[in-house]
């Protein structure tokens, strides 16, 4: 009696409440076009899993593949077999347009995969007019007397059983946050991801790929607010979205570079972040938006001391974190090219740069510079630019600098340009050191290059 109500709690501990009309199995449908080439719908069985493998070998689904789910769960057992075959066989899961995956069925969308780039990667998209909730399983105690030290050994076992239970959704790819929210979650009630805080925070991709069509400075605000809750990677990171978060002064050090001052360790870390440029994203993806860490701002100028690593930023970071996930069905946001190109025509930013562009006049000597093959002292001269003398530049935005130490920090210097005093000085501590050079031609086209140091636009 003793052994068999010790197998009946650990049994009913390793189970999720779904009240179902029918045990069958799960329907699994190769698709015909659309999203997914693979769709499961329906009650969670025992097979699932096998018939899952076995259609994917049959149809010789080897390149991506990608799983539809539509269910409010069933056996968590089977449930947890089907996370092995998706892990395995590495397929991305989708939650589509007014889908439902609840209990068992999130735990199948979590193990979501892909390959790319030589590594394995979560890849699990929810549509906004989809669900996913979870909750903890239930503990369903059978009717009879049960003495004190038969209690006691069940609870014992079933400790243990959610403790290998927990360890085996955590290796497959359902995060310790999100594994706490559902065990918090009563087994008759349901935890859903329903903001974009939670996306982020559980890694989570949308189906919706715009730029949240706010204010520069509020898009700024959200993106160092959300990768602030990834930096702390605490068990409730998004407590303190709201109110004066939202609201700091944004300073812009360049057409692509913003940063924000009052965060982490007694908001002592400063929030830069630098949005792409057309030959990054051209280089990594068209939606590729840039990179977004924590540091301080040197006496140098320089941004250093920085508290983890950099996070890419994605298109929900500069959403609002309590945005709701619904609200994305149909939202009418930026394009990320449209929101990027926008920033080159942000009011703030001075054109005062590391580069001299477009017609110039030779300044700050007291006869001549030399132009010369290559950007440095060390190169041939090819003429003389008298004081005085036009010359054009004839890289409308680029400027080079010397091969060295100091001319690669003063690189990274010139590349933030302009938005802080201290910023400012060290720039024009490297224009002054002659660390930085213009390719230009002078009116018998002749080209070569010049010290910035020795020319200004003319007016």
């Amino acid at each position: 009696m003793l052994g068999t109500t010790i197998r009946c709690f650990v049994f009913l501990t390793l189970t999720f409440i779904w009240i179902s009309k029918s045990a069958s199995a799960a329907n699994i449908q190769v698709g015909e076009g659309g999203d997914c080439e693979l769709f499961l719908s329906g009650s969670i069985a025992t097979g699932d899993a096998g018939q899952l493998d076995d259609l994917i070998e049959s149809r010789r689904l080897y390149g991506r593949t990608r799983l539809c789910l539509n269910s409010r769960g069933g056996d968590l057992n089977e449930a947890l077999l089907l996370v092995d075959v998706i892990r395995r066989r590495e397929i991305s899961t989708i939650v589509g347009r007014n889908a439902i995956c609840e209990s068992s069925c999130a735990i199948v969308f979590l193990a979501g995969v892909t390959f790319s780039d030589d590594m394995t990667r979560f890849d699990r998209v929810i549509s906004p007019s989809a669900r996913v909730g979870l909750h903890a399983p239930s503990l369903i105690v059978p009717e009879g007397n049960f003495d004190s030290e038969t209690v006691n050994r069940a609870y014992q076992i079933a400790l243990r059983s959610v403790v290998e239970l927990s360890q085996r959704l955590l290796d497959r790819g359902i995060s310790e946050r999100l594994l706490m929210r559902m065990l918090l979650t009563p087994p008759e009630s349901m935890y859903y991801i329903d903001s974009i805080g939670q996306a982020i925070e559980y890694e989570l991709q949308l189906d919706n790929y715009t730029v949240f069509e706010g204010s520069i400075d509020a898009i700024i605000n959200n993106i160092c607010i959300s990768a602030e809750g990834l930096t702390r990677a605490t068990s409730s990171p998004w407590t303190h979205m709201t109110g004066v978060y939202s609201s700091r002064p944004v300073d812009q050090l360049s057409a692509t570079e913003f940063e924000v001052d009052g965060f982490l360790n007694e908001a002592s870390y400063s929030c830069n972040v630098r949005f792409a440029t057309p030959n990054e994203r051209t280089r990594n993806n068209p939606s590729y938006l840039g990179t977004v860490s924590f540091g301080v701002r040197l006496p140098s100028g320089e941004f250093g001391g920085e508290f983890g690593r950099p996070l890419e930023i994605t298109n929900l970071m500069t959403f609002p974190a309590e945005f709701p996930i619904s609200s994305l069905d149909n939202y009418d946001g930026q394009a990320v090219e449209e929101f990027l190109a926008a920033l080159s025509t942000s009011s703030r930013f001075s054109d005062f740069s590391c580069a001299r562009n477009g017609d110039l006049v030779v300044v700050n000597v007291n006869e001549f510079v030399n132009i010369r093959t290559g950007p440095s002292l060390r190169h041939p001269i090819v003429t003389r630019a008298n004081l005085g003398e036009r010359l054009t530049s004839t890289d409308r935005h680029d400027w080079w600098y010397l091969d060295n130490f100091r001319g690669r920090q003063c690189a990274s210097i010139c590349e933030r340009v302009e938005g802080t005093a201290a910023l400012r000085q060290a720039m024009t501590s490297c224009v002054e050191d002659a660390q930085i050079w213009q390719q230009v031609r002078n009116s018998r086209e002749q080209e070569g290059f010049v010290s910035v140091r020795f020319l200004l636009p003319v007016e």
